[in-house]
């Protein structure tokens, strides 16, 4: 897999798979997603890796969907050792979320955010 187009990232993610069918229905399904480039499986390591820019949420709805169970375990930019990713978790007793950063290169980050429990505001302020 090569990162060949701005905004794109590697997603890696801990799949259960037994058999040459479960490869084939995990690769097909990341496939059919919008955003997607390239997608490696190894069965025996039980790993999928995508070349995308399609949302985790997004991927691990479709990994699911094929009747496995999904985890992500990885995310970045493989062929630039100088950009990383981040992650940080929201456990408190009314508000839960996760963000996750993902630098794709010097200049381009992705980030993705997921909460609930929070409340509807009127006022929003948003810097770019």
């Amino acid at each position: 897999l090569t990162l060949t187009k701005c905004g794109r990232v590697l997603d890696e993610f801990m799949v259960d798979m037994t058999c040459e069918g479960c490869v084939s229905a995990v690769k097909n399904s990341m496939l059919k997603l919008d955003g997607v480039s390239g997608v490696d499986v190894d069965l025996s390591n039980q790993l999928v890796r995508v070349i995308g820019s399609v949302p985790v949420k997004t991927m691990l709805k479709a990994l699911e969907q094929t009747g496995r169970n999904a985890r992500l375990i990885g995310q970045g930019n493989p062929n630039d050792f100088l950009v990383s990713s981040a992650v940080a978790e929201f456990k408190g007793p009314v508000i839960f979320g996760v963000v996750r950063l993902a630098q794709v290169n010097m200049e381009l980050s992705r980030i993705e955010a997921s909460f609930s429990g929070l409340s509807k505001k009127k006022d929003i302020t948003q810097h770019n």
